[in-house]
């Protein structure tokens, strides 16, 4: 079914009050950027194994626009026992109104490659993520052609929407790797009204992960504009990084010893110099030179046009081989130029005292398309039609 074939209106009959707890997949825009965080996400990267771009990109959309939605899958009937259900059923049968579930969809540089004549189309700053100083990147657990980033309030939720493209792309999407992720909202501070210079959350080294983040509201630094290819303008980069944290020696540090790490104060997240995380940091004398927060932002003049959106979450995946805690960071990281402002970023704070307790083992670099607007338009519409 082609994305044209569903129209806006099905999709949100019923009223605003009464589907409030679901977001709009559509808009000029994908969903999944600057919409609501979400306490719960998955990362999906797949390699492209059929040679039809334009019927998957089609289905991909229509499959977003019906899960985004809360529709079960009614592309099959449920009554024909001589088939397999057409949903599987683990969030039930009927229409939901729950979940802020959000679909975005990116494209990795593989997918520019000569197989489908998208070579000249490949957005300007796009490329393979290469290994930093102190990555240790394993082949299994890094980039692709597409990747899915699944974010809803509900772990079941989200699952069930990667499950399902799966089940819609088989034998034209295969799996490359995946990570699911989560993290806490405080209830006296929800993201959906974030102070600014205040972290929607702490991540797992106890600090508020996103202090200073940009707004938003910022879509000159997030969103491609005039100097990239006509179909890419609107879009957006995004630098996936799978962090392992090495927390067992983390713990081990002194408070001061992790607060000198990081720049910041571990209880309030304020300035080592200030009192309020939303403070803009001074960087005076009490901030070492090797803190994370001086080095990831030495605020000199011409700093602000490195900055990006974070949206971070965090991962557990259980006990390694040596019986220690496999655990760390899923950073996702949008913005309108991957060199000038990720890669700039990055390459800074090598050296940083942060370093010695985390490692990336993987992730990648992507560009998400425009969203859709309008019947008969689907996600990367206007790449693939060129193709």
């Amino acid at each position: 079914m082609a994305a044209g074939a569903i129209g806006a209106g099905r999709l949100l009959d019923g009223g605003e009050e009464a589907r409030a707890e679901l977001l709009p997949w559509e808009g000029p825009r994908q969903a999944g950027i600057v919409t609501p965080r979400t306490s719960y996400g998955m990362v999906a990267a797949f390699d492209v194994v059929t040679d039809d771009l334009e019927e998957l990109f089609q289905d991909l959309t229509a499959r977003i626009a019906e899960i985004s939605q809360g529709h079960p899958d009614r592309m099959d009937p449920l009554s024909n026992a001589a088939l397999p259900p057409s949903d599987t059923g683990e969030l039930g049968f009927e229409d939901r109104d729950d979940g802020r579930l959000t679909i975005t969809i990116a494209l990795g540089a593989s997918l520019f490659d000569d197989r489908f004549g998208l070579e000249a189309q490949r957005p300007e700053t796009l490329s393979r993520m290469p290994s930093f100083p102190g990555d240790n990147l394993d082949a299994r657990r890094c980039h692709g052609d597409i990747l899915v980033l699944a974010q809803s309030d509900h772990a079941m939720i989200t699952h069930h929407a990667v499950r399902d493209i799966m089940r819609r792309t088989k034998g034209r999407l295969e799996g490359r790797w995946a990570q699911t992720c989560f993290q806490r909202f405080a209830e006296d501070n929800p993201s959906t009204r974030r102070r600014e210079g205040v972290a929607d959350a702490r991540g797992l080294l106890g600090f508020p992960d996103g202090s200073q983040n940009i707004g938003v509201d910022r879509h000159e630094l997030i969103f491609a504009g005039a100097e990239a290819q006509p179909w890419a303008r609107g879009g957006s980069y995004l630098a996936v990084r799978l962090i392992r944290l090495k927390l067992e020696r983390w713990d081990r540090l002194s408070r001061t010893a992790q607060e000198d790490s990081i720049g910041r104060k571990k209880v309030s997240g304020a300035p080592l110099e200030g009192s309020r995380e939303e403070e803009v940091p001074k960087l005076d004398s009490r901030t070492p030179v090797d803190a994370h927060i001086r080095m990831a932002n030495p605020r000199r003049p011409g700093d602000e046009r490195h900055r990006f959106l974070r949206r971070p979450f965090v991962y557990a995946n259980g006990f390694d081989e040596y019986g220690l805690l496999d655990s760390g960071s899923v950073f996702l990281a949008f913005c309108r130029d991957l060199e000038r402002q990720f890669g700039t970023t990055k390459r800074r704070t090598h050296g940083q005292d942060l370093d010695e307790y985390m490692v990336a083992f993987g992730g990648g670099y992507f560009f998400c398309p425009p969203g859709v607007e309008g019947d008969g338009d689907y996600l990367a519409r206007r790449l693939v039609e060129r193709a």
